[in-house]
């Protein structure tokens, strides 16, 4: 029989509107998906620390939920990667921008793009992810650099584990391929 995976929740930062949506258009079928209905954005994800070294990377599902009625963004993780609960809470601030001092770049950027006010860059949670992406993205169109990535993942993406019921609307049954997944490809 199954386990039920179990989470933890927690508030990670203050946002602005729209983030959400930014989402939505980069989402690969498999590792990541948005519901727009509740501004959720969730998404499987693989961590490896130092004292890993000889064994396999943890691995789980986040969710992000943007509150835009008290400004704050909720993370819900996965039990399996509650060892590893700073290295996540890092690479989820990172994602989303949350470090950035929006009234700072709205001072020096606002009046050169009005109507951009609390816009953030997205950002990612692994860097060797973003590189591929931003290969695959080159002088394409988003949804072009969307189903390359697709493929890939599909391809060369490793298994997620079992998908507990509180995700399993969400799809996320692969994670993004490794660095050593590709090589070997």
């Amino acid at each position: 029989m199954a386990q039920r995976q179990r989470f933890k929740s927690l508030q990670i930062g203050r946002q602005t509107p729209r983030q959400c949506a930014v989402f939505a258009n980069r989402t690969i079928a498999g590792i990541d998906a948005v519901d727009a209905a509740t501004s959720t954005y969730a998404r499987t994800l693989s961590i490896s620390t130092p004292s890993q070294a000889q064994k396999a990377a943890t691995k789980g599902r986040i969710r992000v939920t943007f509150d835009e009625s008290r400004a704050q963004v909720l993370l819900r993780v996965s039990d399996s990667l509650c060892e590893v609960l700073p290295q996540v809470i890092s690479r989820v601030r990172a994602l989303l921008d949350l470090d950035a001092d929006p009234l700072a770049i709205n001072q020096v950027l606002l009046a050169a793009f009005p109507g951009s006010d609390g816009l953030r860059v997205p950002g990612t949670v692994d860097g060797f992810e973003l590189a591929v992406r931003a290969v695959l993205s080159q002088q394409i169109t988003v949804a072009a650099a969307r189903t390359l990535a697709q493929r890939l993942v599909a391809k060369f993406g490793l298994d997620a584990g079992e998908v507990d019921a509180s995700y399993a609307a969400f799809g996320l049954t692969r994670l993004f391929p490794s660095a050593a997944a590709l090589a070997a490809a």
